[in-house]
């Protein structure tokens, strides 16, 4: 269930599929790929905003490549889950999680496991996971 659905926020950056995202300070109803230490707001969608095969008709129309892991690229709208829903997220390359533990973002975006006092993390697992794994989360904000 996606609480924020209907509500237009804007990448101003590259948004990988199902990472924490965090409020970009100097533009209204925008975001950016959260990194190390950032106080995120949400996670991305699941799903690329480019599906697969029209991505690949583009990138051989124009010569170049596009990402299908983006969940959205600068100055396209986002679909974001916010606290209280429950969605997808990655899990970041320091390690899995086990049930119940509170996920922070890596400097990618991705989640990481964290039980040290006055992290601010916004998610909690609902499965075991290991680095790179799509695990179900209930996101929250909150400070441990």
């Amino acid at each position: 269930m996606n609480f924020l659905n209907g509500m237009m926020v804007i990448a101003t950056n590259n948004i990988l599929c199902a990472s924490f995202v965090s409020p970009n300070t100097s533009q209204s109803f925008a975001v950016q790929q959260s990194t190390t230490g950032d106080k995120p707001i949400g996670i991305s969608g699941s799903g690329p905003y480019i599906a697969p095969n029209l991505q690949n008709a583009i990138a051989f129309q124009n010569a170049g490549t596009l990402s299908t892991n983006l969940a959205a690229a600068s100055g396209i709208p986002l679909d974001l889950f916010g606290p209280g829903d429950i969605c997808w997220l990655t899990l970041g390359t320091g390690g899995g999680c086990n049930p119940g533990d509170y996920l922070k973002p890596d400097a990618m975006g991705n989640g990481l496991a964290t039980s040290s006092a006055n992290d601010q993390v916004a998610a909690r697992s609902f499965q075991s996971g290991n680095a790179g794994d799509l695990v179900v989360v209930l996101v929250c904000d909150r400070k441990l």
